[in-house]
């Protein structure tokens, strides 16, 4: 059984699945390799579900990684300005 929590923006699911009292999306299939296979193959082609997976799998502190990434690579960049600055001040004085 493959369960999900409902997401308004995915796609239609097929009729076998169903929404428990929690919202979560149950789906009962039998799962294969070729299922697996599919279902990778339809991530790489459909940039919308696999952000839809990103959604559900990755936790927004996870998710929040790349911008605070930025935000700490240009608060180092201005601190080592600084220290440059103060370098300098120390050589001239």
């Amino acid at each position: 059984m493959l369960r999900i929590l409902e997401q308004p923006d995915l796609p239609s699911l097929p009729s076998s699945a169903s929404t428990n009292p929690s919202g979560i999306i149950e789906l009962n299939m039998d799962f294969d390799e070729k299922a697996f296979l599919d279902i990778l193959r339809l991530l790489q082609e459909k940039p919308e579900l696999r952000e839809a997976l990103r959604q559900v799998l990755l936790t927004k502190a996870i998710l929040n990684l790349p911008a605070q990434m930025e935000e700490l690579i240009q608060t180092v960049r201005e601190g080592q300005i600084q220290i440059q600055q103060l370098t300098q001040i120390v050589r001239e004085g």
